[in-house]
């Protein structure tokens, strides 16, 4: 099946030519049952001939044959992938998901994997894969096989790692910025986020057949327990409690109501989806609220000196 596929042409629609699907960038379908037909060709074809390659994703290759490859796609012209390196395809690769018109992490869940890598943090990265198998059972379906199958390629590479010299935290390292954005453009919060998108990451690689062949295969009936859901229900009231907080300067509160309302969701979600008991994943939500509340108020202290 993917043998035929390196050789067909983009699939016509609309785009940056009349009649023609636009690649770069690109819209993941929430609803879709599998990844997109092209980023599946480019991980097929790496995985066929690219796996040994001495580093791989982090050797950047020809920028000019990068460039012509996207316009070929843009255009839709017919590529066959075994013209070119595969350095210039795991570039393709990178690009693809750096130019999602939403990132393949998405806004509305950032904090909420944020908050499972924090207990990443705390337990190592093998002892802890339920955190994250949460998060990632309550993605759009779309969003979510995508990256599982993303996750199951950057496993294989790594597994191949006395040859190409990516281990699973180079492998991380070089997806981590194209996977999962801050939804704030502020340069302090993405330098302080960035440790634990990088382990959130590496997590998801070493783990991946925990995270996404066994607990994201939970039954749909299996729901979250009692006790699970009154912390939940505690955590919305202490949230509400922390917001309505007086002495806070107007900006700072206007960023917490953005924030507010990001674990809000955070926390109907978890009570209406979560399908495994992790009393302490509501724990590190909270810690990461406070952490950037903390955070916020010390740059509000800078600005004012």
């Amino acid at each position: 099946r993917y043998t035929a596929m390196l050789h067909r042409k983009p699939r016509r629609n609309t785009g940056s030519v009349k009649g023609v699907e636009k690649v770069f960038p690109a819209t993941i379908d929430p609803l879709a049952y599998q990844p997109p037909d092209l980023f599946a060709e480019w991980l097929y074809y790496l995985e066929r001939y690219g796996k040994s390659e001495e580093g791989l994703f982090r050797i950047s290759g020809s920028v000019p044959i990068q460039n012509q490859l996207q316009h070929l796609y843009n255009t839709g012209e017919t590529v066959k992938l075994e013209e070119y390196g595969a350095y210039e395809i795991a570039a393709l690769v990178k690009s693809y998901l750096r130019q999602l018109t939403s990132p393949l992490i998405p806004f509305d869940l950032y904090d909420c994997f944020i908050a499972a890598s924090l207990s990443i943090e705390q337990s190592g990265y093998m002892s802890n894969p339920i955190t994250v198998a949460s998060v990632v059972n309550i993605m759009n379906r779309g969003y979510r096989v995508t990256l599982k199958r993303l996750m199951q390629f950057l496993k294989n590479i790594s597994d191949n790692f006395e040859l190409n010299k990516m281990t699973a935290h180079n492998l991380a390292t070089c997806f981590a910025p194209n996977i999962i954005k801050a939804p704030s453009e502020d340069m302090q919060v993405t330098v302080a986020d960035y440790p634990f998108q990088l382990s959130l990451v590496v997590a998801m690689i070493v783990n991946y057949h925990e995270i996404f062949e066994i607990l994201a295969e939970e039954d749909d009936d299996k729901g979250a327990s009692d006790a699970t859901l009154e912390k939940a229900e505690l955590f919305k009231k202490h949230m509400e409690g922390k917001y309505r907080q007086k002495n806070v300067h107007e900006d700072v509160k206007k960023e917490m109501r953005s924030r507010y309302k990001t674990y809000r969701t955070a926390s109907q979600l978890y009570i209406e989806h979560l399908k495994v008991n992790t009393p302490d994943f509501l724990a590190s939500i909270l810690r990461r609220y406070e952490q950037i509340q903390a955070g916020l108020f010390q740059l509000d202290q800078l600005e004012k000196e």
